[in-house]
């Protein structure tokens, strides 16, 4: 497993991502990549947002939309977090 974080600020991240999947045509193996990405800076980083939609439109993509964390749910987050 692979996990980049925050991959909006980095083209290099993504670039590396469309490696591993061209890679993954070449000579298949057991490997999940999750990348995370914040819509909001997207707007102004033209050339990630291009990536990205790359990225997206590749039928060996999974684009999951996950939304914050509800309220109700924080004091649960807070006390795992803090032990």
């Amino acid at each position: 497993m692979v996990w980049l974080d925050d991959v909006q600020w980095g083209q290099d991240s993504l670039a590396f991502v469309a490696h591993m999947l061209g890679a993954q045509l070449r000579a298949p193996s057991a490997v999940l990549v999750v990348a995370t990405v914040r819509a909001e800076p997207l707007a102004e980083r033209g050339v990630e947002r291009e990536l990205l939609a790359e990225l997206r439109a590749r039928p060996d993509v999974e684009w999951l939309t996950v939304g914050p964390l509800a309220r109700p749910h924080w004091p649960a987050l807070i006390r795992e977090l803090l032990g």
